[in-house]
C-alpha cells in the first residue's frame, strides 16, 4: 500500500527550517544494516511474523531526517499524514503467539524501567502508560507495586493486555476520560511515533494528579535514565505537576503556562536519531 507524505514543521517550536541529517540513501543503508545484523543471528526458517518489531515495524522507515535549526528537535520530514500514521498502528492484527513472544522479550528491559521509575518518583502509586501495547511494562510495574492502566490505539493488543488483568483504554490519550487521574503518566519508546506528540503531552499533563509527574522516552532510546545519572533532564515546572524526559539522547523543558509550544521559553526539546 502506498503511503502519502506531507512536509512537516517542528512539533516543538513550529519552525519550518531544518538541517538535513540523514538522506534517503542514509536511511536505506541503516535499514539494510539492520537486516544484515538479524540475518546473521536468526535461524533459517524463522517465521516472518517473528520478525515484526525487530526487522519490520508498523511505521515505515523515515524518508529523510532533519534537525530543527531553531530548537534542535530531530524529526522526520516529510512525515506520513496523521490519519495514515494512526491507521498503521490501529489496523495491526498480531497473532497471540507473536504478542506473547514480544511480551516475554520486553519484560527484562521493562523490569529495569519500572525499578528506575520507582527510584525516581520515590514511591509507588497509580499510573497510566500511553502505548501499552502487549503489556510488558504494565506487568513489570505491577511487580514493583504500582497500579498502572494502559492506553493504546490497537484493539487487538489491548485485548491481549486485558487478559493479563489490566484496564486498557482503546484510543489515544486525548480520548481518555477526563476524570482519570494518575501519579505518573508514562510514554515509553513511542512519543516520536505519535501523529501529534505535542497534543499527547498536553493530554497527558491533564491527567496528572497534584504532585504527579510524566515520564517519557522516544523509540531512539531504550529507557529513561534515573535522576542523578548525569543525563540532561527537563520538566514542566508548576506547583502541582511536572513532566520529565530523561535519556542520553532526548530531553525537554516547557513552561507550565505553555507546556508544549516552547517558543523560546526555557530549553527546547531535543531528540537523537
Amino acid at each position: 500500500m502506498s503511503v502519502a507524505y506531507e512536509l512537516a514543521r517542528c512539533a516543538v517550536c513550529g519552525s519550518a527550517d531544518g538541517r538535513e541529517l540523514a538522506t534517503p540513501d542514509d536511511v536505506r543503508a541503516e535499514v539494510e544494516a539492520l537486516w544484515a545484523f538479524h540475518t546473521r543471528r536468526l535461524q533459517p526458517g524463522t517465521p516472518p511474523a517473528h520478525l515484526m518489531d525487530r526487522v519490520a515495524f508498523s511505521q515505515h522507515a523515515p524518508l529523510r531526517v532533519v534537525r530543527c535549526t531553531t530548537c534542535g528537535l530531530v524529526y522526520r520530514n516529510p512525515v506520513e499524514r496523521a490519519r495514515e500514521l494512526e491507521a498503521s498502528y490501529e489496523d495491526e492484527s498480531p497473532t497471540m503467539e507473536r504478542m506473547r513472544a514480544l511480551h516475554d522479550t520486553q519484560r527484562v528491559a521493562y523490569a529495569a524501567q519500572a525499578a528506575r521509575l520507582t527510584r525516581v518518583f520515590g514511591r509507588r502509586g497509580v499510573g497510566i502508560e500511553v502505548g501499552s501495547y502487549v503489556g510488558a511494562f504494565l506487568v513489570s510495574a505491577r511487580d514493583e507495586g504500582w497500579r498502572f492502566s494502559g492506553v493504546d490505539v490497537n484493539a487487538c493488543a489491548n485485548q491481549f493486555t486485558r487478559a493479563l488483568g489490566f484496564d486498557v483504554h482503546d484510543g489515544p490519550i486525548e480520548s481518555l476520560d477526563a476524570g482519570h487521574r494518575a501519579d505518573v503518566v508514562a510514554i515509553w519508546n513511542c512519543l516520536d511515533q505519535l501523529a501529534d506528540p505535542a497534543s499527547a503531552i498536553r493530554a497527558a499533563r491533564r491527567h496528572l494528579a497534584p504532585g504527579g509527574r510524566g515520564r517519557g522516552s522516544p523509540r531512539t532510546t531504550c529507557s529513561a535514565s534515573p535522576a542523578g545519572s548525569g543525563s540532561r533532564r527537563g520538566r514542566w515546572r508548576g506547583s502541582s505537576s511536572a513532566w520529565t524526559f530523561a535519556s542520553s539522547a532526548w530531553w525537554a523543558t516547557c513552561s507550565s503556562r505553555s507546556p508544549t509550544s516552547g517558543r523560546g521559553r526555557g530549553r527546547p526539546w531535543r531528540s537523537g536519531w
